[in-house]
């Protein structure tokens, strides 16, 4: 299993469509499937921008579809991850329709992927203790950690199509954010 920290930001979700012409959406409006048209001020755009998301899957993934999922940071008050601009950490990528393991994407995406906390065999104690403590993003742990979220090491769907995946939430983000000690 990998274990990732849970970012709180917005996900942003990049397609590259077999013409080669990029979409940009969020979790909520890809269910509807529908885009943001190109934009200077829209987050999710100014944030593939500026980090070179679009020159880098090209490069990476130079035919057919791709899709990049990221978290957009900054953009919950509270929550920075010592970012000043609009940046995209990668979530997940998909390479005409498959997803990819993380040990096989290119190194740039590695690089700029929400950090992982730990890859190994499945051990609750072990995830339970890493849903906990600070953030890893910024190296200086400047407010809590939202949680964890772990995924198989080579990824594959639940039984009604998802991506299986599970999120453990804090119990310091829990609390503060809803005043309960389960989310």
């Amino acid at each position: 299993m990998i274990v990732t920290e849970k970012l709180h930001g917005t996900q942003g979700v990049y397609f590259r469509a077999a013409d080669g012409a990029w979409r940009v959406t969020s979790k909520g409006l890809s269910r509807n499937r529908l885009s943001l048209k190109p934009s200077d001020t829209n987050v999710y755009w100014r944030a593939a921008r500026r980090t070179g998301l679009f020159e880098a899957a090209d490069a990476a993934f130079p035919t057919g579809e791709v899709q990049v999922f990221g978290e957009v940071l900054p953009v919950q008050k509270g929550f920075s991850y010592g970012q000043v601009h609009p940046t995209v950490f990668v979530i997940r990528i998909v390479h005409e329709g498959r997803p990819l393991p993380r040990a096989q994407w290119p190194a740039w995406f590695v690089e700029r992927g929400v950090p992982v906390l730990y890859e190994g065999p499945f051990d609750e104690a072990t995830l339970r203790a890493l849903r906990g403590g600070m953030e890893t993003v910024s190296g200086q742990g400047l407010h809590i950690r939202e949680g964890v979220v772990v995924t198989p090491q080579v990824p594959r769907l639940t039984a009604d199509g998802r991506d299986l995946g599970l999120k453990l939430i804090s119990d310091a983000y829990a609390k503060k954010e809803t005043g309960e000690e389960f989310s």
